[in-house]
């Protein structure tokens, strides 16, 4: 009996309701976008070609090519080279407030809705990012200069559209206790990063407590919060499932002698002008560290750690130990 030919879709159709189900768990893993890959080949569309290739660590390029018109060229400035990774957009980005415009999510929608996106990367303010129904296909936003009170916070926090949400980088953040609670609605989030060059809102340790009680993060990057009482934070038994931390060199003595951070595995370390051997001596002897990160950004003469004191550190975490200076100062 002869098979009965495929219809192909366009090439720049979005996937109806069955896709969209399938893209929003293709999200979360490779093994996932494997099987949407499947439902895209069914549709004859030829995307599906790109997330097999770019998951086997296979050039996708030539297909890409193909249908670049139709892929890429709608998507303007908001993507770069290379657009795609692993079978999915690799970031989209751009001011905030030109991306919350709606001719902008008509748009990236199409596309978003189609490929997925790794990485959302948006700066400066806006007061209407919720309402960007893109996000809804990224499990990763990060936000620079964001500049969000707790009503603004709350807002955004509010979105039916960050229910996928696992990675959440707020820069500059002014809001209170109040404003990191409402996060808590944010069951999937696994990371939080709430850098500034100086602590501009006024939330404490309690607050992020709080937030740990109510939501599974594993990764918490502080950096830059310098006058947050991470000793306190770091002596409650909530941190215990915290695998992932990134502070400034200040809090370094308190995060080797907390008994609750059983589960942490990887430290970054950022810091101005000083890192003495004493700052660092502490994590010699931590018992479940693999890996450390230390920046130090030195527009002045630094406090180094001594070559012996690094060589020590090397010989303790191996391949894990990264040890990087620069004369900018920025927010690891």
């Amino acid at each position: 009996m002869p098979t009965k030919p495929r219809k192909n879709k366009p090439v720049g159709a979005k996937p109806d309701d069955v896709g969209r189900g399938l893209l929003a768990q293709a999200l979360e893993s490779d093994e996932a976008r494997l099987v949407y890959a499947d439902w895209l080949e069914q549709q004859g569309h030829p995307f599906a070609d790109v997330i097999r290739l770019q998951l086997a660590d296979t050039s996708a390029q030539a297909v890409i090519d193909r249908h670049r018109l139709a892929w890429i060229t709608p998507l303007g400035s908001w993507v770069d080279d290379p657009v795609f990774e692993r079978g999915m957009l690799r970031r989209v980005y751009g001011k905030a407030g030109a991306y919350a415009q709606q001719a902008t999510q008509a748009a990236l929608l199409p596309a978003a809705s189609t490929f997925g996106i790794h990485k959302t990367h948006l700066r400066g303010p806006s007061k209407k990012l919720g309402g960007a129904a893109t996000l809804a296909w990224t499990p990763e936003l990060c936000w620079w200069d964001c500049q969000l009170d707790d009503a603004q916070l709350a807002e955004l926090a509010g979105s039916p559209h960050l229910a996928q949400l696992s990675s959440l980088t707020l820069e500059k953040v002014r809001a209170g206790n109040p404003g990191l609670a409402a996060l808590a609605t944010l069951s999937r989030l696994r990371y939080l990063a709430l850098p500034a060059p100086v602590h501009l809102g006024n939330f404490t340790a309690s607050g992020i407590l709080e937030l740990l009680d109510r939501v599974p993060i594993t990764s918490l990057a502080l950096t830059g919060v310098n006058n947050l009482d991470l000793d306190t934070l770091v002596a409650s038994p909530k941190v215990a499932r915290l695998t992932w931390l990134s502070v400034a060199t200040r809090h370094v003595r308190a995060v080797a002698a907390s008994p609750h951070l059983t589960s942490l595995t990887t430290l970054r370390i950022s810091s101005i002008d000083r890192v003495a051997d004493a700052d660092v001596e502490p994590l010699l002897d931590h018992p479940t560290l693999t890996s450390v990160y230390l920046k130090l950004w030195s527009p002045n003469q630094p406090t180094k750690p001594t070559p012996a004191m690094i060589a020590r550190l090397r010989t303790r975490f191996g391949e894990g130990f990264t040890y990087e200076t620069s004369g900018v100062p920025g927010i690891v």
